[in-house]
């Protein structure tokens, strides 16, 4: 059973997510972490492949300090991949901050606060297939050309598989 490590201050949203996990067809186990000093360490004896932080205004969920968490866990688990949750009406300098660390790959993947436990479920379940590079691993090629093929579409599945790759633009 793959893991994820959630270390979030809202434990109600945390709490919402662990449950849409378990009452879901995932395989996939979530890792609550009381504190943020005990988020390293249970990434280094879980080996997640997604780590969850919340960042707020307060320490120690300071965007900064994730930074750091985020440095400390890719040294004990380097394939862990790191997705910040911010509540970008609240904080909204925070939100750029992230969305730029996203961008200049520093982070693997944002998400807002104002979405739902499922929609979060269902892009940290998404993360789990990509290598670092980018790429889609063969047996996940062919799944996603068994789905494409039953389709009504104008794109060819080769076409969509080169994109994913980032070898071709789509259009």
């Amino acid at each position: 059973m793959k893991k994820i490590v959630v270390d979030m201050q809202n434990f109600l949203f945390g709490d919402s997510i662990a449950a849409a996990f378990k009452n879901s067809n995932y395989d996939i186990d979530v890792v609550r972490a009381e504190t943020p000093q005990d988020t390293v360490e249970l990434c280094r004896v879980y080996k997640p492949f997604v780590l969850v932080m919340e960042v707020t205004a307060y320490t120690p969920w300071l965007l900064c300090e994730r930074m750091k968490l985020r440095d400390a866990v890719k040294t004990v688990c380097p394939e862990c991949k790191i997705a910040l949750i911010v509540d970008s009406n609240t904080e909204k300098q925070a939100a750029k901050d992230i969305r730029d660390a996203k961008k200049n790959g520093i982070i693997d993947q944002f998400f807002y606060g104002s979405m739902t436990a499922e929609y979060l479920m269902d892009q940290i379940y998404a993360m789990q297939g990509r290598h670092k590079k980018g790429g889609v691993k063969h047996n996940e090629k062919k799944k996603m050309a068994q789905l494409f093929a039953g389709a009504d579409h104008a794109m060819d599945y080769t076409r969509l598989l080169k994109h994913v790759n980032k070898t071709e633009p789509l259009w």
